[in-house]
């Protein structure tokens, strides 16, 4: 899916964590209604919204080691 950015196995309660991109809200629903929840191998989703990018970045901190 062209609107995964980023995905993840995870342990815990999670099994896989999904990065989605959407336009707006009802583009999210169309992809959670038309291919994620068609999908037979998921049984359970749970989604939350990012409301704010407070850090992003792939900078590591090697030189302070």
């Amino acid at each position: 899916m062209n609107e995964v950015t980023l995905c993840v196995m995870l342990t815990g309660e999670a099994d896989y964590l999904l990065k989605i991109v959407a336009r707006d809200l009802p583009h999210f629903q169309q992809i959670v209604q038309s291919k994620l929840l068609r999908c037979a191998a998921i049984a359970h989703m749970e989604s939350s919204i990012v409301l704010e990018h407070l850090k992003d970045t792939t900078e590591l901190p090697l030189d302070e080691v």
